[in-house]
């Protein structure tokens, strides 16, 4: 159907989106009625040149000859091969003859390969190659999220827990994958071909400074990474065809640096919290802020654990600042981490029996404790292994909109699309928690570095900044996944087939929103393809061509007349492109044999006055 790409303009945005079938008719059409229109275009060219070399004078053979072809030959290919047969015959009679007839000759083909031309660009209005539509499906809505108090140990809280969290790792997974694949790189992976715009881009400074007191950052000016979006429309972040008046710009900013462990740990010869300890058994706690309520420490490694696990571990907390009051707080830092215009988060490493085929200077990864290992062919290799149970990175998110969204006063200025952007934005952070968090949500962890570990635990050699490749893959890794879940959304979780949990929208503008989403097919791998046509394109095309055919179907005798009424030359060129139409000339023949009564000697079709019959020329 008809919809506005806002994104180009009402005018140029203009599209029309048909079936495979009828995008194939259509250019099918256009080829041949721009096919057409040259021919008519050629009509009028040959009228035109015909009235520049028609006198009352007596002319050559030659020249009468080429005014006969002129007038009798309605396409371009046509008269290139009367022309070129004039040229033939008349070429040893005179030179300049045949030279004049080549030239138009040349004319006439430069004007078939440019009307072909023309054909295959105006089909150009029908696109089929990674095109954006529209998706809707009428059960886009909310997710309906159960109240945890009131339903509490209840089987339907159960059940919409576990199929929120289904959605919640299916949205992670393939935005993973497609962070990976599609980001930073010109693969033509399919995947990269679903959204409107491919990648987010955020600017990367080093060197940014230690995001909280410079005392808890390993090095507080160079070991430190920011990553910013700067400001990008709701379009470009959701995909969602708004106008620019309905638009919020939005702004995601992550801010990271490797944390000491110094004074921050403590080891003892004792159990996890809450199971019995084993033999030999010690545990790392680290201090960044209680885990409430049940602990005093942040988190805690047993050496159980890093000795017999041939795997990493990654585990986070948050701090969501704007809910100081606790009420879903789980973490609460040391004063040395609050931040008052940001979101919190620690990430803990955990290299556990990880081996590493050479020393690691990354402050993350740092490994260098020499282990041997004896080969299969009875000589030993030097390994290496993490040099600590865990280490600890802290990250800030910030995330802004303008205008900003602070407080009743701010809201009641928005319109009502950008309010619905708004409870978006509120659906994807606050309850469906999409942060940079979420990638610790996996086990085993699904690092960048695990794509060069050989076998099960052992580790081909890293850079010094794996820690920074890590920290911009979890950043691309979320603004996929805002993407990929407002997608979700758009077509009520179809995939899932979760439509019991989806509450309907029930305002227009919450209805514009779950049919303004855009998407990216392409005819090369969709199953269900679809192309787009370009109103304005197609609208500029037929009328250009109707103009031309109007012209040439208009008798040009009234396209002059205004001429002759005041030029004798000019209604004798008129007149003798008339009378070389082939009935003229036939006319004129019979009436030198004075055979008929003939009639109409300036109409494009002469008659006998009665049926006469005639002979054969």
């Amino acid at each position: 159907g008809h919809w506005v790409d806002w994104s180009a303009g009402p005018i140029l945005g203009s599209t029309i989106t048909l079936p495979s079938t009828g995008a194939m008719i259509l250019v099918a059409f256009l080829a041949v009625f721009v096919q057409v229109t040259g021919n008519h275009l050629w009509d009028i060219i040959c009228f035109l040149y015909h009235g520049q070399i028609a006198t009352s004078k007596q002319q050559s053979t030659f020249v009468r000859q080429q005014q006969v072809l002129l007038r009798n030959n309605t396409s371009p290919t046509s008269t290139l091969g009367k022309f070129l047969e004039l040229a033939w015959y008349w070429k040893p009679k005179s030179g300049c003859a045949g030279s004049r007839c080549l030239s138009f000759a040349g004319f006439s083909l430069l004007y078939a390969v440019g009307f072909m031309l023309a054909a295959i660009f105006a089909s150009q209005v029908v696109d089929s190659s990674e095109i954006n539509v529209l998706i809707y499906n009428r059960n886009c809505g909310i997710w309906d999220w159960v109240d945890w108090e009131t339903l509490a140990n209840s089987t339907e809280l159960l059940n919409s827990t576990t199929d929120s969290q289904e959605v919640w790792i299916s949205t992670l997974l393939s935005s993973t994958s497609y962070a990976r694949t599609c980001f930073n790189s010109t693969n033509d992976d399919p995947q990269c071909k679903l959204f409107s715009r491919r990648a987010i881009d955020s600017t990367k400074l080093y060197d940014s400074g230690c995001p909280f007191e410079s005392s808890l950052c390993l090095d507080a000016r160079s070991a430190t990474l920011q990553l910013d979006t700067g400001l990008i429309d709701t379009s470009t972040i959701f995909g969602l065809n708004l106008r620019r008046e309905d638009e919020l710009y939005w702004r995601y900013v992550t801010s990271c640096a490797p944390l000491t462990t110094d004074n921050y740990t403590k080891t003892a010869a004792e159990a996890p919290t809450g199971l019995k300890r084993l033999p030999g058994e010690e545990v790392t706690r680290y201090f960044y802020g209680e885990q409430r309520p049940m602990l005093n420490h942040t988190w805690s490694v047993s050496n159980y654990v890093t000795q017999r696990n041939q795997n990493y571990d990654l585990d986070s907390c948050r701090f969501w600042y704007q809910n100081n009051s606790g009420s879903i707080q789980a973490f609460f830092p040391i004063p040395e981490l609050r931040r008052t215009d940001s979101d919190i988060f620690l990430f803990f490493l955990s290299a556990n029996s990880v081996t590493y085929q050479a020393p690691v200077d990354d402050p993350i990864f740092s490994a260098h404790q020499p282990v041997e290992f004896e080969l299969t062919d009875g000589s030993n290799h030097t390994y290496y292994i993490a040099d600590s149970p865990a280490t600890v990175i802290g990250c800030t998110q910030q995330v802004g909109s303008i205008p900003a969204i602070e407080n009743a006063k701010t809201l009641s200025s928005l319109s009502a699309l950008q309010l619905a952007t708004v409870n978006l934005f509120d659906e994807l952070f606050n309850y469906w928690v999409y942060d940079t968090s979420m990638v610790a949500y996996r086990s085993p962890p699904n690092l960048v570095a695990q794509q060069t570990q050989f076998g099960k635990e052992r580790q081909l050699p890293l850079p010094d900044n794996q820690w920074a490749i890590e920290v911009e893959d979890w950043h691309n890794t979320l603004l996929t996944a805002l993407k990929w879940h407002v997608v979700l959304r758009a077509d009520a979780y179809a995939g899932f087939n979760f439509s019991r949990h989806v509450i309907p929208v029930n305002t227009t503008a919450e209805r514009q929103i779950c049919r303004s989403q855009k998407i990216k097919i392409d005819g090369s791998y969709s199953t269900n393809v679809r192309s787009n046509v370009n109103v304005f394109g197609l609208a500029f095309a037929i009328a250009m061509c109707c103009l031309i055919i109007t012209l040439n179907v208009t008798p040009r005798i009234y396209l002059v007349c205004g001429y002759g009424r005041r030029s004798s030359i000019s209604l004798q060129r008129v007149r003798t492109w008339i009378s070389d139409e082939v009935l003229q000339v036939q006319r004129a023949a019979y009436e030198a044999r004075n055979e008929g009564q003939w009639q109409g000697h300036l109409s494009p079709v002469p008659t006998t006055r009665r049926t006469d019959t005639l002979r054969n020329l």
